[in-house]
This record gives structure tokens, sequence and C-alpha cells, in this order.
């Protein structure tokens, strides 16, 4: 009997530990120049994600998760006959992006436009399958919006890794700020 108890409470234990997960995760302060900031995981290291109009890309290629800030100049846009508003801004972006997967899903997450960074921002969640290699991804798209830039911060993982990374995902998002 006591040792029936030893094996139920070590299994227990091995349990709890291990739907614990792993250890929580650790961020690094990434600057740009001195534009902007934001807390990346400590596992991402810079990538090279093809998009050569990003001021950022980094990622993480074993756990498949991946971040990347495009910024534009208001003044540059306004000059090429494009006077957005955020949310002129953000459905742009996100048309780009449902344009590249099928079976798209978005939801937008706040009804109003948020300011708790310091910035106006926008986020939407994305859903949808790379074709071609017949892959599920998952994404959070954020617009953020200065008076002088607007910054596309566009986070993505495997759809099955949604809900380990999306607390990841914000609190990337949550850390941006325009320097």
């Amino acid at each position: 009997m006591k040792k029936s108890i030893n094996v139920v409470a070590i299994l227990l234990l091995i349990v709890i530990n291990w739907s614990c997960g792993p250890s929580e995760t650790k961020y690094e302060k990434f600057k740009y120049d001195s534009d902007f900031e934001l807390d990346l995981p400590e596992y991402m290291s810079e990538v090279d994600l093809q998009n050569p109009d990003a001021q950022m890309q980094y990622g993480d290629m074993l756990k498949e998760h991946y971040a990347l800030v495009i910024m534009e100049n208001v003044t540059d846009l306004t000059e090429l006959g494009y006077d957005f508003t955020i949310d002129d801004y953000m459905d742009f972006a996100l048309e780009n992006v449902l344009n590249t997967i099928s079976n798209s899903k978005s939801e937008r997450i706040h009804s109003k436009i948020q300011n708790d960074t310091g910035i106006d921002y926008i986020t939407y969640k994305i859903w949808g399958t790379f074709e071609e290699e017949n892959i599920d991804v998952y994404y959070r798209l954020t617009i953020f919006k200065s008076d002088a830039r607007f910054y596309n911060l566009m986070t993505w993982c495997m759809a099955e890794d949604e809900r380990t990374y999306d607390p990841i995902m914000d609190k990337m998002i949550k850390s941006f700020k325009e320097l």
C-alpha cells in the first residue's frame, strides 16, 4: 500500500511538472536605431525572411516562430497619394496577408483603436493555409501609428502552436515603443 502511494505521488509530481511546461520565456530588448524598440523572446535571432522592406526580421527555425517589422513614413505615403488612417493602413496590410494564404479567417482583437503602449494600434488574429506546402499558420498582425510613421508588426507560427506562442506574441505587441 505504501509503495503504491509513493508511485502515485511520483507520477503526480511528473504530471504537474510536465503540465507547467518549460520555464518562463525570457525576453531581450530589440532596438532599431532611434526609431522603435520591442521585446523579443531570447530564442529568436536575426533571420532572412525574404522581405527587403522589413527593418527587423527575427525568428527561430526550430520553433517555427517569426516576427518582422516594416516601418513607413507617413509623409512619404502622402507624397505618393496615400492619405491612410490607421484603419485604412490596416485594411491594406490585412489584405496583403490574406492574399498569401487560403482558407483564411481574420478577427480584430479590439473593436476600438488601442493606445496602452503610448502609440495607437490595431491588432488582428489571422488563420490560414499556405497552399503549396499545405501548412496551417497563425498570425498576429498589428499596425501602430504615430504622427510620423506606420509600423507593421507581424508575428506568426504554425497554427498548431497558437496556444503556445499567442501569449508571447501579445507580450511582443504590448512592449512596442516608438523612440
